[in-house]
C-alpha cells in the first residue's frame, strides 16, 4: 500500500466501506493481499467470488446449450437435478458447523476452512440466481435438467477451485488486484439479486436474451446495489453507536 501513497489508503478504506455493512471484517480472518485487507472476511470473500464466477461458468456452459422456449411453462432452468439439493445442504452444514463450532472454541478453524465453506455456497447461490434470473429477466429457453450429469459439477467445481486458489494463495502477492476483484464479486452479488427483483416487474421480465438487452436493467442494478451496501453501512453503524 506504501507504493500507492494517499491513493493506497483512499483505496482501502473504500473498500472496507463497501463491506463494512454485511461483514465483521476481522483482520485476523481477512486475507491481506499485498498489503491491501480484502473488503470482507475469507468466508464471505468465498461466498461472494463463488457467485459471481460460479454464475459465470453456469451462462458459459448451460446458457448456450438451451433454445427459446415457446411458453413459460416450458422453462427447465426451474427443474434443478436432486444433487443440487443435496450440494446445497452439505454446504450450509459444512459453513454453519465450522462457524458455530469454531465460535464456541469447541476446535480451532482457519481462513483457509473459512474460504472452502463460502466457497461452497456461493457456488450454490450461484445456481440458485441463475435459476432465479431464468424465471424472471431472461428470455425462456430449454434444456437438459442443470447438474444431471457427472461431469456438469466436476467442471462447475473446477470452476470454483480455481477460482479460491486466485482468491488465497496467489492474492496474497497480487497487490490491489484480489481485493479489488473481491469487491467487484461483492457488488456484483448484490447487482444480481437486485436483477432478479427487476425481473419481477412487467417492463423487464423475460426481456433479456443478448448483451445489449441487459445494459439498462444492470446499470439500475449497480445502483441500487451500491446504495443498499451504503445503507447496510449506515444502519450498522447507527446500530453499534446505539448499543455502545
Amino acid at each position: 500500500m506504501g507504493a500507492l501513497g494517499a491513493f493506497g489508503t483512499w483505496l482501502q478504506q473504500a473498500m472496507l466501506a463497501l463491506g463494512y455493512g454485511v461483514c465483521h471484517q476481522l483482520p485476523e480472518r481477512s486475507f491481506i493481499s499485498g498489503g491491501f485487507q480484502q473488503p470482507v472476511c475469507a468466508r464471505c470473500s468465498g461466498i461472494y467470488v463463488g457467485a459471481v464466477f460460479g454464475l459465470i461458468a453456469l451462462f458459459i456452459y448451460f446458457r448456450h446449450h438451451q433454445v427459446p422456449a415457446s411458453s413459460h411453462d416450458e422453462r427447465l432452468q426451474s427443474q434443478l437435478h436432486w444433487s443440487y439439493w443435496v450440494f446445497l445442504g452439505l454446504a450450509l452444514a459444512a459453513m454453519a458447523y465450522d462457524g458455530i463450532s469454531s465460535y464456541a472454541q469447541l476446535r480451532p478453524t482457519t481462513d483457509a476452512i473459512r474460504l472452502i465453506t463460502g466457497l461452497a455456497v456461493g457456488g450454490a447461490l450461484a445456481i440458485l440466481l441463475y435459476v432465479l434470473l431464468g424465471e424472471t429477466l431472461l428470455t425462456p429457453r430449454v434444456g437438459a435438467k442443470l447438474f444431471s450429469r457427472p461431469y456438469d459439477w466436476a467442471f462447475f467445481l473446477l470452476v470454483l477451485t480455481a477460482v479460491g486458489i486466485i482468491d488465497g494463495p496467489l492474492g496474497q502477492t497480487a497487490g490491489p488486484v484480489v481485493p479489488l476483484l473481491v469487491t467487484a464479486c461483492l457488488v456484483a452479488t448484490f447487482a444480481t439479486i437486485v436483477l432478479v427483483v427487476l425481473g419481477l416487474f412487467k417492463r423487464f421480465a423475460g426481456q433479456v436474451d443478448r448483451i445489449q438487452d441487459a445494459l439498462l436493467p444492470v446499470l439500475i442494478a449497480v445502483v441500487v446495489a451500491l446504495l443498499l451496501l451504503m445503507l447496510f453501512a449506515l444502519g450498522k453503524t447507527a446500530l453499534l453507536s446505539w448499543l455502545l
